[in-house]
């Protein structure tokens, strides 16, 4: 892994080699001299080459720790899936674990939540289900425990109930005598009211703390009669974005109340009925959305997802698929990966959170977490790595194409440092918490730039094989009049001559004649 504390002298963060314009590969590059005409496919093998050797940072497992990292080693092995991917599934869920316990203050910066969100892209049969499963089981022990609890209390709570109803109506009753006899009094009875209704039986709280596709209607509902901690989790995320709560005459809505919870805002509600209106502050959201290429490119395509800050918040991960890898032979049937040390530390730690009642307040049912402060060295590095990170999001640095995410990056930061010292039982954010964290933000924002930087190089690619392809079958010479006779999106004089340009680079044209100004005007297809 390459140091993400390379001095900001270099700008920034260590460069990715082999992520960069399309004229800059040279090992892809047809000589010059060769003069051999190339037939229109030969540019369809460079875009594969060029595909086949970008830059791929190798995910920082090790920096989740021993107990994260152990597990998603683990989990990954057991599943056969990418360590990414587990990676992904035990971050999230430590995270929605630990949002309701801990906050962080950045120095004299603010106050942020420890809630992070999070999307894996994988293809079907990547095993991203028996993966998340497993990570999970701790979360899903926990609410089926509620779940049984919920079943008792609430036959409990129905006959406290009636019992209370029987015993208001019964004082309902004996005023209605007595205002028959001239002994009514309407203070005595407002006030035998109020003290009924302080003893008024609480029904019991929801049992879920997970859940896939809810609308914003049910969001509030599960913060108004649940938990105030709460994870969005799906290992089919098209169930997300396909639900009644991302509609187009809700979407805004969902949007905006899950960046609220993101950022620790208080969820606001106005309603015309009286009750349904209201202010819920200390809430928190996790999320973990496992979605397919195809639903992740209308997903990160979508305006208003991108404009309204949605998409910023998360941290995307694109997994490389190892189907055809996954051999069985190494594999004894009699290993139990509920018996593996890392699986069980892992397990147990998530369940000891857990267990440990949060710290609500009684009158509002906001959560009061505990403030992890980052200071000394810890707030010393973290400084380095945001201002690191500042730097290249200039015009020119190589964040500038996912701005929006990385201008997140240290708050992100210090979120993940600050789970790592709660899961790892430390006392405070240590600066080894902040450098172990920045390793797994970088892994995130270089992935994402080098996504960026290849998508528009595989553009500039095939509309050069467009290009190519079109004058192979044209006489092999064009003229800049031609170019409105060009494919579409090809057309404009300012790509047209850019692929132009491309093609001469890599040796598949030359130009032949130049225009008053300099500039080329004929181009013909290299020939011996």
């Amino acid at each position: 892994m390459k140091n993400i504390e390379a001095n900001c002298g270099s700008c920034g963060f260590a460069e990715n080699e082999g992520i960069g314009e399309v004229r800059c590969a040279e090992s892809v590059r047809k000589p010059a001299d060769n003069k051999a005409q190339p037939q229109p496919e030969s540019i369809q093998q460079t875009i594969e080459e060029m595909k086949a050797i970008r830059g791929t940072e190798i995910y920082p497992i090790e920096a989740l720790g021993e107990v994260l990292g152990g597990a998603a080693k683990v989990i990954a092995a057991h599943v056969q899936a990418p360590v990414v991917m587990a990676g992904q599934s035990v971050l999230s869920a430590a995270a929605l674990v630990t949002q309701g316990h801990a906050n962080v203050s950045r120095g004299n910066i603010g106050v942020c939540p420890t809630s992070l969100f999070f999307s894996t892209v994988a293809e079907s049969g990547d095993r991203k289900s028996s993966g998340d499963k497993l990570a999970l089981a701790p979360i899903r022990a926990f609410e089926e425990e509620r779940i049984n609890e919920f079943n008792t209390k609430k036959g409990e709570y129905e006959a406290e109930l009636t019992a209370w109803e029987v015993e208001r109506e019964s004082v309902l009753r004996m005023y209605k005598r007595k205002n028959k006899v001239a002994n009514y009094n309407k203070e005595m009875l407002e006030n035998d009211l109020r003290q009924l209704e302080k003893i008024k039986p609480k029904p019991p709280t929801f049992p879920n703390i997970v859940f896939a596709e809810p609308t914003p209607a049910a969001l509030w509902r599960h913060y108004q009669d649940g938990l105030p901690t709460a994870g969005l989790f799906s290992d089919e995320g098209i169930g997300f974005f396909s639900g009644h709560g991302m509609r187009d005459e809700s979407k805004g809505i969902m949007l905006g109340e899950l960046c609220k919870l993101w950022d620790g805002s208080p969820l606001t509600r106005t309603r015309g009925a009286m009750g349904e209106s209201g202010v819920m502050s200390g809430r928190r959201l996790s999320a973990h959305l496992m979605i397919q290429p195809v639903v992740a490119s209308k997903f990160l395509g979508d305006a208003l997802i991108n404009q309204q800050g949605f998409l910023p918040r998360f941290l995307i991960a694109y997994v490389e698929s190892i189907a055809g890898t996954r051999f069985l032979g190494d594999k004894t049937p009699a290993n139990d990966i509920n018996t593996n040390q890392a699986y069980t530390r892992y397990t147990q730690r998530l369940g000891e959170i857990l267990e440990t009642p949060l710290p609500i307040d009684e009158k509002t049912g906001a959560l009061k977490p505990t403030l992890y402060t980052i200071e000394g060295e810890a707030y010393t590095r973290w400084v380095s790595l945001h201002d690191e990170i500042e730097c290249l999001l200039a015009p020119e640095g190589k964040y500038h194409c996912v701005k929006a995410m990385a201008a997140k990056g240290g708050e992100m930061i210090a979120r993940i440092a600050t789970i790592f010292a709660f899961i790892e039982g430390a006392p405070k954010v240590e600066a080894e918490h902040i450098s172990r964290a920045g390793q797994i933000v970088q892994w995130h924002l270089e992935t994402m730039a080098a996504r960026h930087s290849n998508d528009e190089a595989d553009k500039q690619l095939h509309q050069a094989a467009s290009m190519l392809e079109w004058l192979a079958n044209q006489s092999g010479v064009i003229e800049s009049v031609d170019f409105k006779n060009l494919p579409s999106g090809l057309r404009s004089a300012g790509v047209a001559r850019a692929r132009l340009k491309l093609l001469e680079e890599m040796g598949y044209v030359e130009v032949v004649e130049y225009n008053t100004q300099g500039k080329p005007s004929v181009w013909k297809l290299c020939v011996e």
